[in-house]
């Protein structure tokens, strides 16, 4: 499946919790594509085989390979107690980690392999010396390039059921190939203190990557906002020596209530990046992705309304439910809806209230459940997209983001909103 045809900026969801099966196929128009990470892809090959293939849309794998160069306890469950189902803490009062997570371990032991199941069977992360043997990296490349390529790119004949959602978008299932709109290579941090060493690591995995496949190649380039801004230039020549056809960008815990050097600093490596002229994608990000396309941001992922940031140390293993939150348009940030929503009267904010189809029927935010707060965070989203698509200006932008903080600042139910001020000063250049 190539690029998605519609003109940036391009909405990519990554692939969550199986109850969101519903909303990807329901509002399969309100999207441009998936992200499928790559131990949900190994763990549950069938099913994602067969829901990618139905919903026709374009799709990438994350191989996550990030992971098998940081702390081995990320890659390892939670133990808890059989009869109780809570997790047992050590004397310390720290959560006790025990063996490899299930999805981690068919991913390492039936894809991977080679050095990244000798390092975790070591139980060690990964160093830039471990791909001093040519053939180490030509192997990983190998085996991450094959499993990406061929793991969710045929539809099964026997699943047909979706069928009908296919033959009402005009492309009808064939069963055939469905590749990924892109191969992504290994991947490894580039915020420690071994950068450089890190970054010849990435490059040249790059490249044996590009020898591997006639697909287009994007790399990851994994940072967070200070090694993006101190390495910049650095980085994007030597991505650029070796000629992708894309990239994809993570800004490690980024997110947009963060200052606005912070905010400066990855609006200013997107614009440097954009010099390329090739497509950049985000590959966690929230509304200030809206403001990034101003900077040449072709799009961004993130899950339906959660996982819209990511520090690369975080924990895969999470505990616990994300309570329901409602997304506010004008102010693009998220509200609970349990603690927040129910407590603010929507109908004294009228330029607050969405008419989207699920705000139709419940005009009041405090109702929603979780799967309506969802949809809604969905519709909510395509439109702001839709209009940036029609030509909103980065001054008419800015002025809107200005104008909602200037309204709402001093308001103790919906503040704090400085980062609608932060992000009118970047796209101002103040």
């Amino acid at each position: 499946m190539p690029l998605p045809n519609d003109p940036g900026p391009w909405c990519f969801y990554r692939l969550g919790p199986t109850k969101e099966k519903e909303l990807f196929k329901r509002r399969r128009d309100a999207y441009d594509g998936v992200i499928v990470p790559a131990h949900i892809a190994s763990y549950y090959s069938a099913f994602c085989a067969e829901f990618i293939g139905s919903l026709q849309k374009p799709y990438l794998i994350d191989p996550m390979t990030y992971l098998f160069a940081g702390d081995t306890a990320l890659l390892k469950r939670f133990v808890r107690d059989r009869k109780t189902g809570r997790t047992i803490r050590d004397t310390t009062g720290r959560k006790k980690k025990g063996d490899l997570k299930r999805s981690f371990s068919k991913l390492v032991e039936q894809h991977y392999a080679g050095l990244v199941e000798t390092v975790v069977g070591e139980d060690r992360p990964l160093i830039p010396q471990d791909f001093s043997a040519n053939t180490a990296a030509d192997e990983l490349v190998g085996r991450v390039v094959e499993f990406q390529t061929r793991l969710l790119s045929e539809l099964p004949e026997k699943y047909r059921k979706y069928e009908q959602y296919a033959r009402k978008q005009g492309k009808p299932m064939t069963g055939g190939a469905n590749p990924p709109m892109c191969i992504v290579p290994p991947y490894f941090s580039l915020g420690g203190s071994d950068v450089p060493a890190w970054l010849e690591v990435n490059v040249d995995l790059l490249v044996r990557t590009k020898a591997k496949t006639t697909l287009p190649v994007f790399p990851v380039i994994l940072a967070g906002p200070q090694s993006l801004s101190l390495n910049a230039a650095l980085f994007i020549s030597k991505y650029a020596e070796a000629k992708p056809d894309g990239y994809l960008l993570w800004v490690d815990g980024f997110s947009s209530d963060q200052d606005v050097g912070a905010l400066a600093a990855v609006f200013g490596f997107v614009e440097g990046l954009a010099k390329s002229d090739k497509p950049i994608i985000l590959l966690y990000g929230d509304a200030f992705s809206l403001v990034l396309h101003f900077a040449g941001l072709s799009g961004f992922g993130c899950g339906i309304c959660y996982a819209e940031r990511k520090l690369s140390t975080q924990d895969v293993d999470v505990e616990g439910m994300i309570p329901p939150r409602y997304y506010v348009s004008l102010l693009k940030k998220k509200i609970q809806i349990a603690t927040e929503a129910r407590r603010i009267d929507f109908s004294k904010y009228p330029d607050l209230r969405c008419d989207c189809e699920v705000c139709g029927r419940k005009p009041d935010p405090g109702t929603l459940d979780d799967t309506e707060s969802r949809e809604h965070f969905m519709l909510a989203r395509k439109r702001e997209i839709d209009a940036l698509r029609g030509g909103t200006t980065r001054v008419a932008f800015s002025t809107a983001l200005q104008e909602a903080f200037t309204k709402y600042q001093t308001d103790p139910l919906l503040s704090p909103v400085q980062h609608l001020r932060n992000w009118a000063s970047v796209l101002a250049n103040e």
